[in-house]
């Protein structure tokens, strides 16, 4: 932010104006959709803070799918969201985890095929795209890349996740997630079959992971709904 700062500020010169500390981008009310627990570093750079609770949103709830329905056994959801579908991955992904007693899930993204994916274990289910509003209930964990919709969403319903983030913010996710208890984390270069299907593992069967999660989904639920803050946004004007 401190460089895209100086990029622009010979446009606020040019303009007159005297350029801004980060831009400007902080000069007015920031809504911060992740709790105190998830939040890294300082934020003495952006003075008026208003937190939002993170909502999953689903464009699609009306449309006549069938409701999800899980099996007997532990549920694990595999997904890397709509941009980091790296087959690679997936497929160390699965063959780490599918040789637990468990059932998995993967979706790959609207855009991608899952026939990309070749024959998958017996265990495994893949889909395009399923809502998190349908799915995370129904979870006993949850892995991903740690892009802040999966991240958040799976925290909002107290479920422990692993984290082998790819790129953009998801390395400060796993890495708060992982400092709160309620995640463990792997960077690409760890994210062999067997770590990951190691860490799904104890995800499963280690209780205190489930219990931090727990913990910052109370402080999700304790956060200002999206019809507060658009009350408080509007006795603003």
């Amino acid at each position: 932010m401190a460089a895209a700062a100086a990029a622009v500020a010979p446009l606020w010169q040019a303009h007159g104006g005297r350029p801004r500390s980060y831009g400007g981008v902080y000069d007015h009310l920031y809504l911060d959709i992740y709790p105190v627990s998830m939040r890294f570093g300082s934020y003495r750079h952006v003075p008026n803070v208003q937190s939002l609770r993170p909502v999953p949103f689903d464009a699609v709830a009306d449309d006549g799918r069938a409701p999800f329905v899980a099996g007997d056994r532990p549920l694990v959801y595999l997904t890397f969201g709509t941009v980091f579908n790296d087959t690679g991955l997936f497929a160390s992904a699965m063959a780490g985890i599918a040789r637990l007693d468990i059932d998995v899930l993967v979706t790959v993204g609207p855009a991608a095929d899952p026939a990309a994916l070749g024959p998958v274990p017996p265990n495994v289910r893949v889909e395009r795209y399923i809502p998190h509003t349908a799915v995370l209930p129904h979870c006993a964990a949850v892995v991903s890349h740690a892009g802040s919709g999966t991240f958040l969403a799976t925290l909002g319903v107290g479920i422990p996740q692993l984290c082998l983030p790819q790129g953009a913010d998801q390395f400060i996710n796993a890495r708060q997630g992982a400092a709160a208890g309620a995640a463990l984390a792997l960077a690409p270069g760890e994210a062999s079959a067997d770590a990951i299907g190691d860490a799904v593992g104890r995800l499963l069967v280690e209780p205190g992971f489930r219990s931090a999660a727990g913990r910052v989904r109370t402080e999700i639920e304790g956060m200002p709904s999206p019809d507060d803050v658009g009350a408080i946004l509007e006795g603003l004007w």
